[in-house]
């Protein structure tokens, strides 16, 4: 029996396959099974499994009918015979320390989950333009009091959005019950606060062994009109995390309001790809007025706190309701991000 499971969801990965499924096969790390499930692609990703599988037999292959990846994971929760499992995205990869690293951390504390930092590389046309590593300081969580004491800064950093950077305890993930929403954008986040509730103990690591791949900045993008039902989702699934407590603190509300409307606004700015269904003044003027207007957004403008200028101006104009306002600065980020992408993620980072 493996004592570690890597779950690899495939989609029209052929371009990085391989050097992913490389970088997992040359972990330090050997006593592993990897399991390749492809979610119905239709270029050469299927095939390629095979031939990889063919030539390791730790390697597992899964082929299966499109259906997301939520439900390519759980797959995998459920087929897997490790003792712990992680996840990896098909286009992404891992420094060969990274296995023996994080297995040598929750065997050593008896932990749930281990944390660790990643690599955010911004690439464009194949060539990376802007790299960061996201990390945090080493700590032990002990309990959910403490979880919360971390909260703001690893969910400001996304350090604990992805299942990606992290190992987990297979059977606490199984006696839970909890698993990857499906059919959701931003799955994750969801299942690894669903999650939280059932960990004993949670080792973070500031060490970054996760290369994570940026490649959406894409003039061709689509707008999609329900991203902002699943931010909703979302921002519902930490409310309900942060209020389960007893004394609910007020800095960790304000967060999840502000980081609520932030997000509101980057869908905002993506109408402004040439492929929206929104392609018109009136169009995204009706679709933001019908936004802002809604209760949740109106609860999350009225109760929240920024950090900086930036921070603020979207405080502001959340709380304005001003519609023509919005449209402007939106437009305006939208050049910035998507025609000046170099300098959108300084100052989105910064």
């Amino acid at each position: 029996m493996p004592i570690i499971t890597v779950v690899l969801p495939v989609y029209n990965a052929e371009k990085y396959l391989e050097e992913c499924v490389d970088s997992v096969i040359n972990q330090t790390f050997k006593d592993i099974e990897i399991l390749l499930i492809n979610d119905g692609s239709t270029d050469s990703s299927a095939d390629l499994c095979d031939r990889l599988a063919a030539k390791d037999s730790r390697i597992k292959v899964y082929h299966r009918p499109n259906s997301g990846p939520s439900i390519t994971r759980n797959l995998g929760i459920d087929v897997a015979a490790g003792e712990y499992i992680c996840f990896i995205d098909s286009d992404d990869y891992l420094d060969p320390p990274a296995l023996e690293f994080m297995y040598n951390s929750i065997t050593l504390h008896n932990a749930d989950m281990v944390m660790c930092g990643f690599y955010h590389d911004v690439e464009q046309n194949g060539t990376v333009v802007y790299s960061s590593t996201v990390c945090t300081e080493n700590k032990i969580i002990f309990s959910h009091e403490e979880i919360l004491d971390v909260l703001i800064e690893l969910k400001s950093k996304h350090l604990i959005d992805s299942c990606c950077n992290k190992l987990y305890r297979l059977s606490t993930i199984r006696d839970s019950g909890v698993r990857m929403p499906e059919g959701e954008l931003f799955e994750d986040t969801e299942f690894n606060f669903r999650l939280l509730p059932f960990l004993k103990k949670i080792v973070i690591s500031d060490k970054c062994f996760y290369h994570y791949r940026q490649r959406d900045f894409s003039i061709t993008k689509s707008f999609q009109p329900l991203k902002i039902d699943y931010l909703t989702a979302r921002y519902n699934t930490i409310y309900q995390y942060i209020s389960s407590f007893e004394n609910i603190r007020k800095e960790l509300v304000e967060f999840n309001n502000f980081y609520y409307i932030k997000s509101v606004f980057s869908c905002f700015i993506d109408l402004f790809f040439p492929s929206s269904d929104f392609p018109t003044f009136n169009s995204r003027r009706e679709f933001i007025l019908k936004k802002i207007n809604s209760n949740t957004f109106s609860k999350a403008a009225n109760n929240c706190k920024g950090n900086n200028k930036k921070d603020n101006l979207i405080i502001f104009l959340a709380k304005s309701k001003n519609v023509l306002l919005i449209y402007c600065f939106c437009r305006i980020m939208f050049v910035l991000k998507y025609r000046m992408k170099k300098l959108f993620t300084k100052i989105k980072e910064g």
